[in-house]
């Protein structure tokens, strides 16, 4: 991923929904991460989407990978 082109990058706690109490959790037992928006190569995906990619900062893990395409929506 990283010689691919990122467009952007920030430090953000991740979070997913817990339907159990309709609230938002830490992902992964929780810290910073590095989240970036990523624009693969076109030669690599052979296609026009894109890849968010979350990095814990503490250890360096994915925290979340999600790839997206212009066709995407995504809801807050």
């Amino acid at each position: 991923f990283f010689s691919d082109e990122t467009l952007v990058r920030v430090q953000a706690q991740v979070m997913t929904r817990d339907d159990s109490s309709g609230g938002w959790v830490p992902m992964g037992g929780g810290g910073l991460s590095y989240v970036s928006l990523i624009k693969p190569r076109d030669d690599i995906t052979g296609q026009n989407e894109y890849l968010i990619l979350g990095t814990r900062i503490a250890d360096n893990s994915v925290s979340k990978a999600v790839f997206i395409d212009k066709d995407s929506h995504l809801e807050a």
